[in-house]
């Protein structure tokens, strides 16, 4: 899974042009246009320069979560001089999205540690005092929608203190969180029932769940008939009474046991490995093979492939990153909108 995880993650993250469709574009509009992409190819330099600073890579973050959950979760804003843009990738598993004609509600619930907390309490002048390592943070997002207009609220607390009071943050007209599924199944809870929510939004690997599971099942059994091979079980015919062959001395390099002209020391021959043991794996490769990248993909061929067969083994695997690759552009084309 994690060579899988990583073939995927090599084609996911290229550089993403933020520019307009030059189709679209009449020759007026070309020159702005470009001056536009400068800008934005400017900002998210600046966001990966951030990044960096921390010791982590936005992109790498961003495809990494979105590959190992199928979310993915970005908070993004203006500073309030205007000097910046702010883009910031949280952990899915963290946020509590609610959706109605738009997202109307969210939450992020994170516990960032006693240290963190006392920094963004200094930043924030929230006035924190004995926080501890267990800190919860509950930053709460949330729309009013008036009869023609709609205003943004945001309130934080941390463990049973609010630090924030309930805020009308005017400068926004949507909740700055950018948050949304990739791949899984299409259900609102009609099919699955309580269980929809799972079916929705799964990692690549939720196709090959149950089998690699199966797999690495059957690489322990075979471990065992190799192990019961190389160990295998003894037997002692003697008339005395006193065992010979001790457990702790039989696998001692140089053992040596002394045994009467009556005494007989031998090994219990297992039955021998049925052959379907080999078919079974053959047949698990080719399960994994199509709900996954083909083992070819990483160059383990052993026979010839024709450039046809090689294009069909890419282009699967194209497939395989398909869904996450459109949920990509369609967050960085939504958070360059909103910037």
């Amino acid at each position: 899974p994690r060579a899988s995880f990583n073939l995927v993650y090599s084609i996911l993250n290229q550089r993403i042009p933020h520019r307009l469709r030059p189709d679209i574009l009449t020759a007026e509009q070309v020159r702005p246009a470009a001056e536009l992409s400068f800008m934005f190819e400017a900002i998210w330099e600046k966001v990966s320069e951030n990044y960096r600073k921390r010791g982590r890579y936005f992109q790498k973050d961003l495809i990494d979560f979105l590959l190992a959950v199928g979310w993915y979760s970005v908070f993004a804003t203006v500073t309030l001089d205007g000097s910046e843009c702010i883009a910031e990738v949280w952990n899915p598993a963290t946020v509590y999205p609610r959706w109605e004609e738009a997202l109307v509600e969210c939450t992020h619930i994170f516990s960032p540690g006693a240290a963190q907390c006392r920094r963004l309490s200094e930043r924030n002048g929230w006035g924190l005092k004995n926080v501890n390592d267990n800190a919860t943070i509950y930053d709460y997002w949330w729309i009013e929608r008036q009869t023609t207009s709609l205003s943004v609220h945001n309130s934080i607390a941390v463990g049973n203190q609010q630090v924030k009071s309930d805020t009308i943050e005017t400068r926004l007209k949507r909740i700055p969180i950018f948050i949304a599924p990739c791949g899984g199944l299409p259900d609102t809870g009609e099919m699955a029932g309580d269980k929809w929510k799972a079916e929705i939004g799964q990692s690549f690997l939720a196709t090959n769940e149950n089998v690699l599971k199966t797999f690495n099942k059957w690489w322990t059994f075979m471990i065992q008939l190799l192990r019961d091979t190389a160990q295998p079980r003894t037997f002692e015919r003697t008339a005395s009474t006193k065992q010979i062959v001790q457990p702790e001395t039989w696998y001692r390099r140089g053992a040596h046991y002394k045994i009467g002209s009556q005494d007989e020391i031998g090994f219990i021959n297992p039955p021998a490995v049925p052959v379907e043991l080999r078919s079974m794996q053959l047949d698990l490769e080719a399960m994994r093979d199509r709900g996954g990248p083909a083992s070819s993909s990483f160059g383990s061929i052993t026979n010839r492939m024709t450039s046809y067969a090689m294009s069909q083994v890419a282009a699967t695997t194209n497939q395989l990153a398909r869904d996450f690759h459109l949920g990509i552009i369609d967050l960085f084309s939504d958070i360059d909108n909103f910037f």
